[in-house]
Order: structure tokens, then sequence, then C-alpha cells
């Protein structure tokens, strides 16, 4: 296994900036377990969802040919939301109306330990810190997360900063990771600051443990930021269509490049050519949307 990501798929009502909507499937563990196929990993997900959903929705997870083997229908729901953007580009979430049932170790099958590795990327909370350190503890695979999911750009309006609600909370899941990634949106949501001193916060995480901070900025690319500072990467040509789901799909190129050549900055550039393909189409977690390996390597080369 090369690939593993762990964290709730969503059911979306998707929200356009002219307002108009579409039924899609999304959620980071969906965006980056197909993408990481597509680009021909062995890849898994480790989730739970309800008989709720349409089956044509999934159907692309065993067209995909990931391994299932962390794929749990449960009895309850599937996690379910809308959201959209607004006149500006910028997203926007507007509530939850189910919720999945928590995801715990017992649905990770063992065989999965022995990925090089793991992206956890919830969407609330989808699993507790206690999951993740229970990883950090099974396995030598590359660990990394996305801030999103703990309170970024995941959390609802209703609901309060983790940073101010109970700062040790964000700390227990970030402390047990090798890269975190986060955009500006992710850091004022989770810390509760308009105007986000970037460097202060990205210096507190990294005292937390996790040797680098995945920091996106969207079309104007990312910066790899260290306790040495911060390098930035340029962004891949792209005539973008849809943003959603581009994160999710550049942390699994980051991963899979990072797992053949230790070089972070390389690993980032091919994380960002996988991205720049998947924006240039629309319509949530689809194969078509999806960039072979040439298809990524060719835009990265663009």
């Amino acid at each position: 296994m090369d690939f593993v990501a762990i964290g709730h798929i969503l059911w979306e009502t998707l929200y356009d900036k002219n307002g108009d909507s579409q039924n899609v499937l999304g959620g980071p563990p969906s965006y980056s377990a197909v993408a990481a196929s597509k680009l021909g990993a062995r890849a898994g997900v480790v989730t739970t969802l309800g008989n709720d959903i349409p089956k044509g929705m999934i159907q692309v997870f065993y067209d995909s040919g990931m391994d299932l083997g962390g794929f749990h229908i449960t009895g309850g729901y599937t996690r379910t939301n809308e959201f959209g953007y607004d006149s500006g580009g910028m997203r926007r979430m507007l509530s939850y109306t189910r919720v999945a049932d928590r995801i715990t170790w017992g649905h990770v099958p063992g065989r999965f330990l022995k990925s090089k590795a793991f992206f956890l990327g919830p969407c609330y909370f989808d699993f507790g810190p206690e999951f993740t350190k229970k990883l950090r503890g099974s396995t030598d695979a590359v660990i990394c997360g996305d801030m999103g999911g703990l309170g970024g750009t995941g959390r609802t309006p209703d609901t309060k900063p983790p940073m101010v609600e109970d700062p040790p909370l964000l700390r227990r899941y970030i402390e047990n990771y090798d890269f975190l990634k986060c955009s500006e949106d992710d850091i004022c949501y989770a810390f509760g600051a308009e105007r986000p001193d970037i460097n202060e916060i990205s210096l507190e995480i990294l005292g937390w443990g996790p040797k680098a901070i995945l920091y996106t900025k969207g079309s104007r690319g990312l910066d790899i930021i260290t306790k040495d500072g911060a390098t930035t990467v340029p962004p891949c040509r792209a005539n973008a269509v849809d943003p959603t789901g581009a994160g999710d799909c550049f942390t699994a190129g980051f991963m899979l490049s990072y797992i053949k050549d230790p070089d972070i900055f390389k690993a980032c550039r091919f994380g960002a050519a996988v991205s720049a393909c998947v924006v240039e189409k629309t319509g949530g977690v689809t194969l078509d949307r999806m960039p072979y390996l040439w298809e990524a390597e060719k835009k990265l080369e663009g």
C-alpha cells in the first residue's frame, strides 16, 4: 500500500458563486484517495458512511480499483453538507445536515498499517486525537494532516475556534503529524484570528512536532514553512474552473512524490501539478476529473 486517506466522505450540495447548485461526492479522503489511485498508486480509504447515500455517487471508489477494506457502510448516516463560494471565489461553509459515525481505530484494517503514507483529512474532528497518537505509534509511514477538518474551513459558524475553546486539543492532533497542510482561512478559523500573524502561528505549530507546514495560497502557489523560514513554491498554469478538492489532490500528489524522493520542494511541485489538473474540471470526485500520472507530469513541465 502506498497511500491511505482517513476521514469522512461527503455527500455535498455545492453552490457556485452564481448560486447554482449540484449534488456531488466530496470530502478530503474521497478526493485524495481517488486522485492517488488515478495516479497509479496502491491506495485505500478509511471512512464510515450510511446507506442513505446514492449508490451511483460512491461507484467511483469501486471503479478506481482502490482497497476498500476500510470502507465501512454502517446503519448511520453519511456526512452531508451544503457549502458554496462567495462572489470572490472564497469558500464559505454553510452547514452539516447529517453526521456519519465516528471513525475509530477498529475501522483500520491491519494491512493498511504497512502503507507508506497516510493523509488524515477529517471534515470536522471525524476521529479523536487518540486515533492519531495510535497511528503514529503503529507505523513508520509519513503522516500528513489537514487543518481544515480540525476547526479550519470545515468548522461551521455555530462552533468556536479550537484554539479559543480548547487550545490543547489541536496540539494533540498535530504533534503526531510529519506535515500539516493548511490555508490562511484554516488558520483564521482554527485560531479565531481575522488577521493572523502567520509567522508567529507557524512557529507555534512547528514547536508541536511537524517538520514542515504546507501553507497553500490557491492560485498564488504555496509556502513550505519550517523553523528555518519559508520557501515559496510557484503554482502550475491552469484554466481554473472549480477549486473544490484542489488541496486534497495536492496532498495526494505531494505524498506520492515524497515517499519516492523525500525532497519537499520537488514533492510540492508535483502536488501543485496534480492540483492544477483537477481545478480545470468540476463535478466533485470523479475519475475523469483526476489526472493520470503522465498528465500531471506534462502539467509540471508546462
